[in-house]
């Protein structure tokens, strides 16, 4: 199922980004920085990491919650983009970076186009059939 695979690629990106925030975070201690905008990004890498994952396993075992999760993190990647531009922006002041966070907009907004069609929604409520080999 595309939504599983989807979600299962954003959570495994962002783990690692929460395991490069963390590097960061010792860098900023050493160097000096913006260390608040690093625990910031540091906290929406780990609950976006936790919800694609935690919903894709979830997702693939046919639990409704797994839907739900996915969604949830999913808008909160669309929403990190989006605070990310703006900061982006503000501190170079090119249009390369909104076309940057459009490009890496794509994966979390067909995730959520996935997620939300009827066709998962059913795919979850059904049951599947048990097939023999030997008939």
């Amino acid at each position: 199922m595309l939504a599983v695979v989807l979600a299962a690629v954003m959570g495994a990106f962002f783990t690692a980004g929460v395991l490069s925030g963390i590097d960061d975070l010792v860098v900023r201690a050493w160097l000096g920085g913006s260390l608040a905008l690093t625990l910031v990004w540091l906290f929406l890498d780990a609950v976006c990491a936790v919800g694609c994952l935690l919903g894709a396993v979830l997702l693939g075992t046919r639990k409704p919650v797994g839907r739900v999760l996915v969604v949830f993190g999913a808008a909160v990647v669309v929403l990190r983009l989006v605070l990310g531009s703006v900061v982006a922006v503000g501190q170079t002041g090119g249009a390369v970076v909104l076309l940057g966070a459009a490009v890496l907009g794509l994966v979390p907004v067909s995730t959520l186009v996935a997620v939300l069609r009827p066709a998962t929604k059913a795919w979850l409520t059904s049951r599947p059939t048990q097939m023999s080999f030997f008939r």
